[in-house]
């Protein structure tokens, strides 16, 4: 059994520090021209099975079950933080996530954009 504890907080000096850096905002401008007319949802979490990657992909999987109209209008872009410290747990994660993908991307294309990364290719360019 492994257990973790994780507190997180935001401090919003150094959220609009990044948010205001320019290869977040030249990132943020692509993802708007990529996406355009469509309604963006954005998620970075580790792929643990309690950091929930997996019931998100769900969620959105039934939500467009239950309101169709929403098809083709929304997007979830999902990125996998690596965890591969959490042995077995991540790479059950890593599967679940990548079979879920891709079964709601047969049914409606185009709507989960998931990637992995490194927790070390998330750090911001000073």
């Amino acid at each position: 059994v492994a257990v973790t504890s994780i507190h997180a907080g935001i401090e919003p000096p150094v959220l609009n520090q990044i948010l205001n850096h320019d290869s977040t905002m030249a990132e943020a401008n692509s993802i708007r021209s990529r996406f355009f007319g469509r309604t963006i949802f954005c998620a970075i979490d580790r792929l643990e099975s309690l950091k929930g990657i997996p019931l998100k992909l769900l969620a959105v999987e039934r939500f467009l079950r239950r309101c169709p109209e929403w098809v083709g209008k929304v997007v979830l872009i999902q990125i996998g933080i690596s965890a591969h410290e959490r042995g077995d747990d991540y790479k059950r994660t890593r599967n679940e996530v990548t079979e879920t993908v891709n079964r709601i991307n047969e049914m409606w294309p185009g709507t989960i954009q998931f990637q992995e990364c490194s927790e070390s290719s998330m750090k911001l360019q000073q």
